[in-house]
């Protein structure tokens, strides 16, 4: 899955295209993001020492709080390895 990189009007919704399925584009919110990085293992601290920033950051954008445009990038970077990570280890273990 590519990331490709949008600030719409503000928000922080990130458009998200699957190469493999072009059909497929969704949007996520920050908060969406961050709830991934939870079930694929991470913690609140870990996100925010990989973005560069404070747990409470964190945790108050889990809840829905708007944050910074480089923040949301980084969230979004961490995702997107992540994401790439999981799918080449369910890869491995399906070889």
């Amino acid at each position: 899955m590519r990331i490709m990189r949008i600030l719409l009007h503000g928000s922080m919704h990130i458009r998200m295209i699957c190469h493999a399925k072009p059909h497929r584009i969704f949007f996520m919110t920050v908060q969406e993001m961050l709830n991934r990085l939870f079930q694929l293992g991470l913690s609140q601290t870990e996100v925010a020492e990989r973005c560069g920033t404070t747990q409470a950051t964190i945790s108050r954008a889990a809840n829905g709080t708007m944050v910074g445009y480089s923040t949301g990038k980084a969230i979004e970077c961490l995702l997107s390895d992540r994401e790439e990570s999981a799918r080449r280890s369910q890869l491995q273990a399906a070889v």
